[in-house]
């Protein structure tokens, strides 16, 4: 049995090597909650399967040593079950650095924004900014593996996703907003990978101070004080609004560009600091009015689910599946 499973983890290895995947469980479930069963539950991924794509956020990874370890049981049958028994204890980080992935994305082709990203909380930390802001080739049909910059792929972009040219040439006053934000871990290429545009939404200067302030310092503290270590998955996303930034080039001259936010919205679950039987959770969700004048709502998780129900027009959306304590 142990020899089928790792063949099946194999051949899986084998296929999914890029950033855009049929599902999250299959390729990278460490960024989500596990429920009482030990089994990862993802956010509620919207339909239909065409728009809404799955993205495992790679950044400077490599091919998963599962496969580079395949030509050595070609010659040792016994280095098979070796392998098994070592991979099947690796710990989520050396899982996720020998994949590339950084956390996971759900991103809605048709408004070219993301709905959510979903990561493991590490801790707050002051970081560098050393890399542009980068795209997801394989959203328009192009090859590479992971996030790189708009120079580096050959082709026609922006199909299927923003362009920095949606934000530069525009004269509405809005920026880049970070869901998965850059200060909340305190890995330098983690810093870089939430750089992508795929994790990013339009945002004022007004309403992203507003953000931060009232949101993502507040959920970072309380995630600090709160939560044992790494325990605590986030997961952070946008309700497609009715303003756009309009394209300006010839190659979209009717295209409505990249929609703008109405709200942002975040919510962790985690294990409590002080009993490791007790699952923590809270939801906040911002309007944003432009001006950087709204007020951050605290919500249960329940309440934020019902809210983001009515806002996605889905039948159910849940942030933690019905786990208890995260919903």
């Amino acid at each position: 049995m142990k020899l089928i499973g790792l063949l099946l983890l194999l051949g899986l290895a084998s296929v999914v090597e890029g950033e855009v995947v049929v599902s999250f469980l299959s390729s990278c479930p460490d960024f989500f909650i596990k429920d009482q069963n030990d089994n990862p539950v993802t956010p509620t991924v919207l339909s239909p399967e065409s728009r809404y794509k799955q993205i495992c956020q790679k950044y400077k990874g490599k091919r998963s040593s599962l496969n580079q370890d395949w030509s050595l049981m070609r010659t040792n049958r016994s280095t098979l079950f070796q392998l098994f028994d070592t991979h099947s204890h690796t710990d989520t980080d050396k899982s996720n650095k020998s994949t590339g992935y950084r956390y996971a994305t759900l991103y809605d082709n048709d408004n070219r924004i993301p709905v959510y990203s979903a990561y493991l909380y590490t801790d707050y930390a002051l970081t560098n900014r050393t890399t542009p802001w980068m795209i997801e080739p394989q959203l328009d049909g192009h090859s590479q593996e992971e996030m790189t910059t708009e120079e580096n792929v050959d082709g026609q972009l922006g199909t299927n996703q923003a362009l920095n040219g949606d934000y530069l040439y525009r004269d509405k006053g809005y920026e880049r907003g970070h869901l998965y934000p850059r200060c909340q871990n305190c890995d330098q290429d983690q810093v870089e990978s939430t750089f992508t545009l795929t994790n990013a939404a339009p945002q004022t200067a007004q309403d992203s101070k507003r953000w931060y302030d009232q949101v993502e310092k507040k959920i970072a503290q309380r995630m600090s004080d709160k939560c044992s270590e790494r325990t605590a998955f986030v997961v952070t996303g946008v309700v497609p609004g009715g303003k756009y930034l309009g394209r300006f080039s010839f190659l979209f001259m009717n295209d409505h560009g990249v929609v703008v936010a109405s709200h942002f919205w975040s919510a962790f679950c985690c294990k409590d600091k002080y009993d490791q039987n007790t699952l923590i959770s809270e939801g906040y969700i911002l309007e944003m009015k432009g001006d950087g004048s709204a007020e951050a709502v605290n919500q249960t998780l329940n309440q934020l689910n019902h809210d983001l129900a009515i806002k996605y027009s889905s039948s159910n959306f849940q942030v933690f599946g019905s786990i208890q304590g995260c919903s």
